[in-house]
């Protein structure tokens, strides 16, 4: 089992020799220290229920720790024999020798956080359009219809600001921003906040895939930051659209984020003029409408069977029909579209 001497007598063992001490044990958690310059920086060793977590309290920060040591936070101890611990223990002491030490001084850099002033968001909010032209002039680009284009030229601009300081391109980080942002709400969806309590943010995205570049990343490493959050945002939406087409067969499309249509055609009048009186004589009525879903259910609901008809919530004429039983899930789903009122009542 776990145990202050076992503790002591391996991971403490392997790195007390490098400067660390051994300061106590409180609140299920082993604490070993090191002095360096006019601080105290700590590794923890937290005792969970079948587990073992290392915190690392450096001045770099978690997200640096976590990058360089993320995959040394976790270890089972379940089912482990006191032999099993041990040598687990001495591994854990041998990655902190041969990977921590070595960036010790590195890490006691303190991290530099750079957060976005309401003056640059109110600059963003009003001189959008101005931003945008300003970057497709300068790289004689004819919008943002060429993809590759666009984002070729941004992370080239972003190594511009690349070991730059905060206050030396506030300017440039705010066209970055906004000609990214808008590559995001071209490609993929959503639509530009309005200012609200000095903030500006891209809504209505498709999924949840916020635009995550801090501005220490933008300084640090450039267009490497823009390639690697665009790369994952790109993964999640294609995975998104593949589970629609699972979801909702071969009429689904993708997402358009420039072309809204929808006038709100889909009514309750409509639900239950048309797919009401269908499947009334089969008992369903229709019972509660929840945003912009309407739904039917069976007066003897013994059997949970529903249907649900959900109108297209990115404003495009279109809707979701599926029938769904209790506890087996759909047992029917598609999406239609439709051009008027007249296409919408024969769907």
């Amino acid at each position: 089992m776990l145990t202050t001497k076992l503790i002591r007598k391996t991971f403490g063992a392997k790195i007390e020799p490098y400067g660390f001490q051994y300061k106590g044990y409180e609140h299920r958690i082993w604490t070993f220290c090191i002095e360096t310059g006019d601080r105290i920086q700590e590794i923890e060793l937290q005792k969970d229920p079948g587990s073992i977590q290392l915190i690392f309290t450096f001045p770099c920060g978690m997200h640096k720790t976590g990058e360089l040591f993320g995959d040394l936070r976790y270890h089972s101890t379940m089912y482990k024999s006191d032999e099993e611990l041990e040598n687990l223990l001495n591994t854990i002491g041998d990655h902190i020798v041969k990977r921590l030490i070595p960036k010790l001084p590195e890490l006691c850099i303190p991290e530099c956080n750079y957060f976005v002033t309401k003056e640059m968001n109110l600059k963003l909010y009003q001189e959008k359009e101005k931003l945008i032209t300003q970057f497709l002039t300068r790289h004689q680009l004819n919008g943002f219809k060429d993809t590759d284009a666009v984002m070729r030229n941004l992370l080239q601009d972003a190594e511009r600001v690349k070991d730059k300081t905060f206050e030396q391109v506030q300017d440039l980080l705010v066209e970055l921003d906004v000609v990214y942002s808008t590559v995001i709400i071209q490609n993929i969806g959503g639509e530009w906040s309005e200012l609200e309590m000095g903030d500006i943010t891209i809504k209505k995205l498709p999924v949840e895939i916020p635009v995550n570049i801090s501005y220490d990343d933008y300084l640090k490493e450039g267009g490497k930051a823009f390639a690697f959050d665009y790369a994952r945002m790109q993964s999640k939406y294609r995975y998104w659209v593949a589970e629609q087409y699972r979801k909702y067969g071969k009429n689904w499309r993708p997402l358009k984020p420039i072309v809204k249509t929808n006038k709100n055609l889909l009514t309750e009048e409509i639900v239950q003029e048309t797919i009401g009186e269908k499947t009334k004589d089969m008992g369903f009525v229709c019972r509660k409408k929840l945003n912009t879903s309407y739904f039917l259910q069976l007066k003897d609901d013994k059997c949970s069977m529903t249907i649900d008809i959900t109108e297209d919530e990115w404003q495009r004429n279109g809707f979701y029909a599926a029938l769904s039983k209790g506890r087996e899930g759909y047992l029917y789903y598609d999406y239609f579209f439709y051009e008027d009122e007249a296409e919408l009542r024969r769907q």
